[in-house]
């Protein structure tokens, strides 16, 4: 049997306490009465019954020619293919399952340090003042984070982590 992995779950689908359904359709929406303010935008992510909603009125925006002319956007790279002449692909930065208990998200290593400070420690990355002792072999370099990293693979991924643990 083959394993799905759903990236994300239909936003109104979770919000009513419905079943659950993998969210297939992405929308970034604006919406708000009154013509003085701009609405702040939100990412809408819906599955394919609730899509009908936003797929009707888009065809409604359309028809009336309410949808401005904007220019196309940058193609988006598929995962795993990193940015051009990077060599940031599945294989040097492979998906990683996030460490908190009850989290569940897989995240590639760059995104995982900061989806910890922002979803798990309230947005909030603090420096927290570096021994002037190295605490694994003894050593005591000028640059401690860069000497914690480079000799012993301790790095701010590891920070956040251990940031977590102290506080819970």
């Amino acid at each position: 049997m083959r394993e799905t992995v759903v990236n994300s779950w239909c936003d109104a689908c979770m919000s009513d306490d419905e079943i659950r359904e993998p969210a297939m359709h992405i929308y970034t929406v604006g919406i708000q009465p009154g013509e003085t303010v701009r609405p702040p935008l939100k990412v809408l992510e819906l599955c394919e019954i609730h899509n009908k909603l936003v797929a009707d009125l888009m065809m409604l925006l359309e028809e009336t020619g309410q949808i401005p002319d904007v220019k196309a956007a940058p193609v988006m790279r598929k995962a795993g293919q990193g940015k051009p002449g990077s060599t940031d692909t599945l294989e040097t930065n492979p998906p990683m399952d996030c460490p908190i208990p009850d989290c569940g998200r897989e995240l590639r290593r760059n995104s995982l340090t900061n989806h910890i400070w922002s979803q798990h420690l309230g947005g909030v990355q603090t420096k927290k003042a570096q021994p002037t002792k190295c605490p694994t072999c003894g050593d005591r370099p000028e640059q401690m984070m860069m000497h914690r990293s480079a000799a012993h693979g301790y790095g701010q991924l590891q920070e956040a982590i251990d940031t977590w643990n102290e506080r819970n």
